[in-house]
């Protein structure tokens, strides 16, 4: 598998577990996520957390394209490093410090 196709299977994992587990009972996920109720009252959703698409639009849409322009300056750094594995690695995990 090349790096490419590696790199773009673990972000589409990313937003996959992202998805899954974004809300108590993701839609089209058969799985139920609970969360403490002295823990939702902490992050300040005493009544769970808000849907997926609750933000307006212009603010989703803000932050779609922060995200985007962040991903593509760390996705462009880890498609500069070496192939050699221990190369490799060193590189990515400079890359994920210098564009988290």
């Amino acid at each position: 598998m090349d790096t490419t196709a590696m790199l773009d299977g673990w972000w589409s994992l990313g937003d996959e577990l992202m998805l899954k587990h974004a809300q108590p009972a993701a839609p089209g996920v058969g799985v139920s996520v609970s969360y403490p109720g002295w823990w939702l009252e902490q992050v300040g959703y005493p009544d769970g957390p808000p849907p997926v698409d609750s933000p307006d639009r212009s603010t989703a849409a803000a932050v779609a394209a922060a995200v985007a322009e962040s991903e593509g300056r760390l996705a462009g750094c880890i498609r500069g490093c070496p192939e050699e594995a221990q190369a490799f690695k060193s590189c990515t995990m400079l890359c994920v410090r210098q564009h988290s």
